[in-house]
């Protein structure tokens, strides 16, 4: 309930500014989670709203209610808003502040977690789940930090890695991300508001671990980003995808981006009916999918500049919350 407080402040408080979107990348290159194989389209998308996870088919379009899936006391569903679904179906949340549970492929009604791990005194503000099974969070403010624990981790146990400290460049964190080789991203929302001063995509190595500078940082006032509140690593084209909450845009930069970069895709404009986007997935077939406190918008495969979506799920049935992933 804290974070939906803070969301719907933070929203308020940048709607008139946020009406002038930011211009598309002028980059030489600009040109106008997760599926369950390469190349094929996700089936579904799935949404934490607090005390229950719902899902979508991918396809959805208009005034559509979400088929509940997870819900119920057993569950510890109470404020969840961050959501990843794995390959194999594991669902992972934050039920609340400082807990992260993973609920089994093909959980549905009320059920208990598999399993839950506490994060001690950093609450999940991101949360990511690699394909070793490792789970990651990351919290806190201008001193944030990155918590990663090993597969098979629950309870009490310690994480594996800790990545804290002025070197590493995280200034109140929120998105996180892994990339198939392991490496993690983090998104930081540094001195806003009222600044865009320091917000910064950082990519660690996957020992990286204390006080350790990030591989690579994209920052600047050539990158266009204005409040990334989520990150996705697309593996199959080498893109880094955030959504920018305050620019109200989508933007992707290749894999290997660093310092003052243009994006190479810039989904921005009216048409998008992009406002305050908070969440960002891509599936395999290159479908691009945000979301927002009122909508979810899906663009096709290639979408670039003022792109008109392919599909808007709204309406008065429609459920939300500040997450979304697709598989």
């Amino acid at each position: 309930m804290r974070r939906l407080l803070v969301a719907t402040i933070l929203l308020a408080a940048t709607a008139c500014s946020a009406k002038n979107p930011l211009p598309p990348s002028q980059s030489p290159g600009f040109t106008a989670l997760t599926a369950t194989a390469a190349g094929l389209r996700a089936q579904k998308i799935y949404v934490a709203l607090g005390n229950e996870i719902a899902t979508y088919p991918a396809t959805a379009n208009g005034n559509v209610a979400p088929s509940v899936l997870l819900a119920g006391a057993k569950t510890g569903l109470e404020s969840a808003d961050r959501l990843v679904v794995t390959n194999a179906g594991t669902m992972w949340t934050c039920p609340s502040s400082f807990t992260v549970v993973g609920f089994a492929a093909g959980a549905s009604g009320n059920v208990a977690p598999a399993r839950s791990i506490s994060t001690g005194l950093v609450p999940c503000y991101g949360l990511a789940v690699d394909k070793t099974g490792r789970v990651a969070v990351v919290g806190g403010g201008g001193n944030g930090r990155v918590q990663i624990w090993a597969r098979g981790a629950r309870g009490n146990d310690k994480p594996s890695q800790t990545i804290f400290g002025a070197r590493t460049q995280i200034n109140r964190p929120w998105g996180l991300a892994f990339s198939s080789p392991g490496a993690l991203y983090v998104t930081s929302l540094a001195d806003y508001p009222p600044s865009f001063a320091g917000q910064n995509i950082a990519a660690f190595a996957p020992t990286a671990n204390g006080n350790e500078a990030p591989l690579r940082v994209i920052s600047g006032s050539n990158t266009g980003i204005a409040v990334p509140r989520s990150i996705f690593i697309d593996s199959w084209r080498s893109l880094i995808w955030i959504v920018n909450e305050r620019g109200w845009s989508i933007e992707a930069f290749p894999i290997g981006a660093n310092g003052n970069a243009h994006p190479s895709i810039a989904i921005v404009g009216p048409h998008t009916q992009l406002e305050n986007p908070l969440a960002v997935a891509v599936d395999a077939a290159g479908y691009v999918y945000a979301s927002d406190l009122t909508r979810i918008t899906v663009y096709a495969p290639g979408a670039n500049g003022d792109a008109t979506p392919v599909q808007t799920i709204t309406g008065t049935k429609v459920k939300l919350g500040f997450s979304l992933s697709v598989r």
